[in-house]
């Protein structure tokens, strides 16, 4: 079954939520890509380190779509075998829906 695009609401940009520019950041890490870097991801614990690293973010705030990209680049950076961008997605979003 497919939608008519005609009939599909216009986007507003009143539906997306206040974000204020001058609020303050969490308390915590800083610069979360520095220290996702001091994090090793040896032979066999990609997995759990890339859990972590997703756990870490969301303590950060850090939206899943950023989360991806940056958990992407990470992995390219600290990962003698990297998943593919489609495996991270897959694991930022089951990390993400637990919370």
């Amino acid at each position: 079954m497919f939608i008519d695009p005609g009939r599909l609401p216009i986007f507003s940009s009143e539906w997306r939520p206040d974000r204020s520019e001058t609020s303050e950041p969490r308390p915590g890490v800083k610069n979360v890509v520095a220290y996702l870097d001091k994090i090793p991801i040896a032979e066999g614990q990609r997995d759990v380190q890339t859990y972590k690293a997703c756990r870490i973010l969301i303590e950060a705030d850090v939206p899943v779509a950023d989360a991806t990209a940056i958990i992407i680049d990470w992995q390219q950076r600290n990962c003698q075998k990297p998943w593919s961008a489609f495996q991270i997605l897959d694991k930022v979003r089951r990390v993400y829906a637990e919370d």
